[in-house]
């Protein structure tokens, strides 16, 4: 994602950011049990993720709420079909 203003005169902003994600799937026998891993942010880079402007409440200095993303996050997951 590009950078991004942060209030709404357009004067400030927050830098850009790319989030590496990656998932893998494997089965020890075709039908029966299966296991997946999947992590979100593989570097664990911090960035800001949501940027909240109150429109109404603007002066002339920023009144935005900025939102840090998650850090580096792993999921598993084991599956047995039968």
């Amino acid at each position: 994602m590009a950078s991004r203003f942060v209030d709404t005169a357009n004067t400030q902003q927050v830098d850009g950011r790319a989030v590496v994600a990656t998932y893998t799937l494997t089965t020890l026998k075709p039908g029966t049990v299966e296991f997946s891993l999947s992590v979100t942010n593989l570097f664990d880079k911090g960035y800001i993720d949501t940027i909240n402007t109150n429109y109404y409440q603007q002066t002339s200095t920023t009144n935005a709420a900025l939102y840090p993303g998650a850090p580096r996050t792993v999921f598993g997951h084991i599956g047995v079909r039968f």
